[in-house]
């Protein structure tokens, strides 16, 4: 996200937020020590193809951002639940048929049908399942609402380094007995450590912003209107 908005929007960083963007690579990493030491010693089979998936998914990630960015900057009424709709409707319009790729399941519209079925009860161990997943909507929406906020008020940097966030709070309720049940994970000292990296390279990147901000020329103009020509 810093790489896209430095060309696209000539987003210019100080070596404040440089500095605490490498923090939260660095949290990060430390977060996931105990998962690269199962990988380096083979208990856990590396599946690269599934990694540079991962990776490559992140190029139009980035790019969406700092699109966002530049929109809801250069627009400032434009309220957030209005650009929520939109890209969500167009997302689930373009993953619809994405859906139907035989590539998790050879019999994808089965797969869809019972899932269907259950969410309506019917079913073996189907009776709660709609209220999860209504669950799982709304923390979503109030999540990707969040996002947008985020981009908006902050930089599409900031959200991307925000996001680092969920490395270790996602290994934080994996160690959790009452969600996770008998599949829970060990809770080691390098989630904690690397949590806590993390936290201060956002606080650090915060600091760097207003400073940044504070500092800047009146005169200056806003790059975002470029993205005019865009739309």
């Amino acid at each position: 996200s810093m790489f896209t908005s430095y060309f696209w929007l000539k987003e210019r960083y100080n070596i404040i937020q440089v500095e605490s963007a490498l923090v939260v690579f660095g949290g990060v990493l430390i977060a996931l020590i105990p998962q690269l030491q199962e990988l380096i010693s083979g208990r856990v089979p590396l599946n690269a193809i599934g990694i540079l998936v991962y990776v490559l998914s992140q190029l139009p990630l980035a790019f969406a951002f700092s699109f966002k960015q530049g929109i809801t900057q250069n627009c400032l009424e434009m309220p957030i639940w209005y650009l929520a709709f939109w890209e969500n409707l167009f997302a689930m319009l373009f993953c619809i048929p994405i859906l139907f790729i035989p590539v998790a399941s050879n019999h994808p519209w089965l797969d869809i049908l019972d899932a269907t079925k259950c969410f309506f009860g019917i079913g073996e161990k189907c009776q709660w399942v709609w209220l999860d997943v209504l669950i799982f909507i709304l923390v979503g929406t109030l999540w990707f609402v969040i996002i947008i906020g985020l981009v908006k008020e902050g930089s599409a940097a900031l959200v991307a380094l925000v996001k680092a966030l969920s490395v270790p709070l996602t290994t934080l309720f994996f160690s959790m007995r009452w969600i996770m049940g008998d599949n829970t994970s060990v809770l080691s000292i390098y989630l904690l450590a690397g949590g806590l990296i993390i936290c201060l390279g956002l606080m650090s990147y915060a600091y760097g912003s207003y400073k940044a901000l504070t500092e800047k020329p009146q005169d200056q103009t806003d790059h975002t209107n470029q993205l005019e020509d865009t739309l």
